[in-house]
C-alpha cells in the first residue's frame, strides 16, 4: 500500500507543476490527464497482486450512477457529442471517466481512519513538495504590501503567483494544501507536530492572501463561519437545533436570492463586472448550439478558453447548464445536496471532526465553484481532493473526544 500512497502524493505535485510557468506541457491537464495514469498503474499491480481490493458503498454507487449519467451517458444519448469537434468531445468524455474512476479507487481505500489520514498526508505531501519551495523562492511576494491592497479596495494592484500561470492557480494549490494540512492538524497527537502544521497553516492563509483570489478567499471565511455555527448548534438540544438549522437555510436563501444586490457586488470592480456580463450572456447561446435540456456538448476547457472562448464563464454552475444542461445541473445539485445533508446529520449524531471537515471543505468548493468552475472538473487537484474527502468510505466509530 505504500506504493499506493506515494503514487497518490506524486499525483498531486504534477497536478501542481502542471499548472506552473515552468510546465513543458500546459494544458496536458485537459488534453490527456498524464497525471492520473501512474495511480491507474499502481492499482493495477496491487489488484492482480490482491495486495487491494476495490469494494464501492452506497455514496460511491451514487456517485457513479449520477456523474456516470451527466458527463457521459448524456452527451451520447442527446447526440450533442457531434457538435463543434466530434473527436475533442469524445475525448472529453472519456477523460471525465477516467477522473471519475479515479475518485472511486482512492476513495475505495479509506476503509478506517488510518487509511484516510495516511491518503491525506501523501496529499500534503505531494502538493507540499511544489508550493513550499515557492513560497520560499518567492517569499518577498509575502513581504509585498501591494499583494493586500486588494482587501481594502477591492481592484488588485498586484498578485502573487508562486511559479504558477495565474494567480487562481496558485490559490487553488494552496487550498488544497490548506485543507490537507488542516486534517493532519486535527489527527495528529503529537504536539510538536501539532505546533509545525498551525504555523504552516497560519502561513498557507497569509500566502492564499497574496495571490488576490478573492474566490478562495471568501469561500474560506463562509467554510470557517459555517463551522463554528455548526459547533454552537450541536450544543443545543435536538428539537431547537433542527429548527435553527432549517431556519437558517430558509433565511439564507431569502437573503441570497432576495436581498443580496448582485448587481453591485459584480459592479464592485471591473474584473467582476466582466465575469457577471460572460456569466449573463453565455445562457443565450443554449438554444442556438442546443437545448436547455441537455446543453450543448462535453466541451474540454482548452476548446473554450481559446476557440469556444464566447461560451465559458467562470461559475461551475452556470457553465454546467451551458455544457450539460438542466438535467446535469440538477443531477449533480441533489448529488451535493445528499451528501450534504449526509454529513450534517452524520455529524450531529456523531460529534466527529471529520464530519465537520468534510462539510467545511464541501462549503468551501461550492462558494468556490461560484467563481470557477471545479466542483467537477478533471484537470484540477481542488475537485480531486473534495470527492477524496466527501466519499471517502470508512466507517466513523471513533468516539467523540472529551
Amino acid at each position: 500500500m505504500q506504493l499506493f500512497y506515494i503514487s497518490i502524493a506524486m499525483t498531486f505535485y504534477f497536478f501542481a507543476y502542471v499548472l506552473s510557468e515552468n510546465s513543458i506541457a500546459h494544458t496536458v491537464n485537459h488534453s490527456f490527464p498524464v497525471v492520473y495514469l501512474l495511480i491507474l498503474f499502481v492499482t493495477f499491480i496491487l489488484v492482480l497482486r490482491k495486495r487491494i481490493r476495490i469494494t464501492i458503498n452506497e455514496k460511491q454507487r451514487l456517485f457513479l450512477m449520477v456523474t456516470f449519467s451527466v458527463y457521459v451517458f448524456s452527451p451520447l444519448v442527446s447526440f450533442n457529442v457531434i457538435n463543434f469537434n466530434f473527436y475533442s468531445n469524445i475525448n472529453n468524455i472519456f477523460y471525465d471517466l477516467i477522473f471519475i474512476i479515479v475518485i472511486v479507487i482512492i476513495s475505495s481505500q479509506t476503509e478506517n481512519i488510518i487509511q484516510f489520514y495516511k491518503v491525506m498526508l501523501a496529499i500534503a505531501i505531494g502538493n507540499g513538495l511544489y508550493i513550499f519551495p515557492e513560497i520560499l523562492f518567492s517569499f518577498s511576494q509575502v513581504l509585498n504590501i501591494d499583494n493586500y491592497m486588494w482587501i481594502l479596495q477591492g481592484e488588485r494592484i498586484t498578485r502573487a503567483t508562486y511559479g504558477l500561470r495565474h494567480p487562481n492557480f496558485a490559490g487553488m494549490i494552496l487550498l488544497v494544501e490548506i485543507f490537507s494540512i488542516l486534517f493532519c492538524l486535527i489527527r495528529t497527537r503529537s504536539i510538536f507536530n501539532k505546533s509545525i502544521c498551525l504555523v504552516l497553516e497560519i502561513l498557507l492563509i497569509i500566502v492564499l492572501i497574496t495571490t488576490g483570489n478573492r474566490a478562495a478567499v471568501y469561500s474560506v471565511i463562509l467554510s470557517i463561519v459555517v463551522g463554528l455555527y455548526l459547533l454552537l448548534l450541536k450544543k443545543a438540544p435536538r428539537l431547537i437545533r433542527n429548527i435553527l438549522l432549517l431556519y437558517s437555510i430558509f433565511i439564507l436563501f431569502i437573503f441570497m436570492f432576495m436581498i443580496f444586490d448582485w448587481n453591485s457586488f459584480y459592479t464592485s470592480s471591473e474584473s467582476l463586472t466582466e465575469r457577471y456580463i460572460l456569466m449573463k450572456s453565455v445562457l443565450n447561446y443554449i438554444p442556438l448550439y442546443g437545448d436547455y435540456l441537455f446543453g450543448i456538448a462535453p466541451i474540454d476547457q482548452i476548446s473554450l478558453a481559446s476557440d469556444l472562448i464566447f461560451l465559458r464563464n467562470d461559475n461551475w454552475f452556470i457553465q454546467t447548464i451551458v455544457l450539460y444542461g438542466v438535467f446535469g445541473l440538477i443531477s449533480m445539485l441533489v448529488l451535493v445536496i445528499y451528501l450534504f445533508v449526509y454529513q450534517i446529520s452524520n455529524y450531529f449524531k456523531s460529534g466527529l471532526y471529520i464530519s465537520l471537515f468534510k462539510l467545511s471543505l464541501l462549503v468551501t468548493v461550492i462558494t468556490y465553484s461560484t467563481m470557477e468552475i471545479t466542483l467537477f472538473a478533471h484537470g484540477y487537484s481542488w475537485s480531486l481532493l473534495l470527492w477524496i474527502v466527501i466519499l471517502s468510505k470508512f466507517k466513523h466509530f471513533e468516539q467523540p473526544k472529551r
